[in-house]
Formats: structure tokens, C-alpha cells, sequence
């Protein structure tokens, strides 16, 4: 099967790509040359900023890796589909990628622990005049802190797609969105920002979302930060390819095949549907 129009990648975004990550190598580089000067010196300041300067080092350097993940993700060959049940029935499921989620989650600790040590270190020093960034740098580590302890708490976690012969159900990283097979009507690829997803498009108000994130309410205003997912239409389900791992283009034919033949759709939760990911 043809690459879908949508997913073709042009050669100037790999190498926008690959040259980032390598800009973002040599800046971890040079940050963990400046922390061990700094820490080997006899500069008080030197000596307690080398921490920060360190971490920020690996930060850049999970930013790089993170990219080049994104790109080996897009050409996914090999495929995790397994059996499994959801409330005694039988289910098909294609379980997220732990790669893509443990660097976001690693990248967010990262800052966070950076920004929260630099605003205690800068607030014990006793300067007055410097409460304002130190609290400026609080608020937002502790905003970056939450993700990663959303993500202990449950409430962000990996992705899985599960299918079942009455419905496709999505667990995104911060939401949950179920769509019956009965109201899809098609399923197309398309691409944002040059991620690859899938579309399974049902009738206007078919699908079912249900986020596990957070809102916070500004005034009479609640705004959701931790909403983790392309924004789907309504009635539909979007599959953010690298986030599972699966060949999304094996992925693609699969779910097509199911949309377009419902009397098959039995054979999801058996070892049938393993046969039919094998051969479609």
C-alpha cells in the first residue's frame, strides 16, 4: 500500500530535524562542560549554579533524543497487537509506545526539578530584591511539576487503542474517547504539523470523550492545560500514530478494513484478528 499523501515527509523537515538534535547535543555538551567548571571552582555562585547548569543539560539532551524517537516513529515496522478484554469482553488492543511518554514525562521533570531548585536556591539567598523571579521560576516549575505527578496519579498515562467488536475505545495520554462501530462512516489519514494520525470519522456526536486532566478556573472561565491530544472533530476518533506501537500504515489498512466490513468485526478479542493484522 502506498505511503498516504498526509504522512509523506519531506527531506527539509528530517533535516530540520536531525539538524535541531544536533544543535541540541552540542548545547547539553557545553552545559555539562560549564557545571563541571562551575562545581570544581572556588565561586560559591559557580559551585551552586553547576546543578542547574548540569540539568539543564540533560534536558536538552532528552529534547534531542525525543526527536530522533519522533523520526524512527514515523517508519515503525514491528507491531505490539495483542488480545485482551474490557468488561468480559473480548478486545483487540494495540498498547501506546513507552519511548515518546517516559521522554515527555523526563524532559517535564527535568525543567521542573531546574526551575523549582533555582527558585529555592535564589529565595534562601536572602536577596529581597529578587522574590519576584524567584517566584516567577516557583509557579512555573510547579506547573511543569504536575504533569509528571498527574501522570503518578493516573490521570496521565500511556496511550492504547482497543478495539471490540462494538467499539473502538482510545486512551489517549489525558483523555478516553469510545466511538460505536456502528457510527463510523470512514477512516482517513491526515497529519498535523507533520505528525501522521488516523481519522476514524462517525456521525456528529457518536463519539464519546471523557477527560481525566484537571481544569482550572480563571473567573467565570475553567481552562484545561493537560489536555494532551489533537483536538478531534466531533463524532471522531484521532490516532496520534507515534504514539502506539504499531506500523501505522498496517494500522491504517486494519482499521479500514474493520470500518468497511462490519460482518468481521467479530473476529476482534480472537485470534482471528491477529491472523487478519498478519495478512491485510
Amino acid at each position: 500500500m502506498m505511503i498516504p499523501t498526509a504522512w509523506r515527509t519531506s527531506g527539509r523537515y528530517v533535516g530540520t530535524i536531525l539538524l535541531s538534535a544536533v544543535f541540541l547535543a552540542g548545547l547539553a555538551a557545553m552545559c555539562f562542560v560549564l557545571a563541571t567548571a562551575g562545581w570544581r571552582s572556588a565561586d560559591e555562585f559557580g559551585h551552586a549554579a553547576s546543578k542547574y547548569v548540569a540539568l539543564l543539560g540533560i534536558a536538552m539532551l532528552v529534547l534531542a533524543v525525543a526527536g530522533i524517537a519522533g523520526l524512527i516513529a514515523r517508519t515503525r515496522s514491528t507491531s505490539r497487537i495483542r488480545l485482551d478484554s474490557v468488561d468480559g469482553t473480548g478486545a483487540t488492543a494495540i498498547p501506546g509506545t513507552i519511548p515518546a511518554f517516559a521522554l515527555y514525562q523526563l524532559m517535564c521533570f527535568c525543567f521542573a526539578v531546574l526551575l523549582l531548585g533555582a527558585s529555592l536556591e535564589i529565595a534562601v539567598s536572602g536577596r529581597s530584591i529578587l522574590w519576584i523571579p524567584a517566584l516567577v521560576l516557583f509557579c512555573m516549575g510547579l506547573f511543569l511539576a504536575f504533569t509528571p505527578g498527574l501522570a503518578l496519579a493516573g490521570r496521565i498515562r500511556r496511550a492504547s487503542l482497543v478495539l471490540t467488536p462494538q467499539q473502538i475505545v482510545y486512551e489517549g495520554w489525558s483523555s478516553r474517547t469510545s466511538l460505536p462501530w456502528s457510527d463510523v462512516t470512514g477512516v482517513l489519514a491526515a497529519s498535523m504539523e507533520n505528525t501522521p494520525l488516523i481519522c476514524v470519522i462517525g456521525w456528529d456526536g457518536a463519539a464519546r470523550n471523557h477527560l481525566r486532566t484537571p481544569s482550572i478556573r480563571f473567573g467565570s472561565n475553567s481552562y484545561r492545560f493537560w489536555k494532551l491530544e489533537v483536538q478531534a472533530p466531533d463524532g471522531a476518533v484521532v490516532l496520534e500514530c507515534p504514539r502506539l506501537a504499531a506500523d501505522p500504515h498496517r494500522l491504517f489498512r486494519f482499521l479500514t478494513f474493520y470500518a468497511h466490513t462490519p460482518e468481521a468485526r467479530m473476529e476482534l478479542g480472537t485470534p482471528a484478528a491477529l491472523n487478519r493484522w498478519a495478512t491485510v
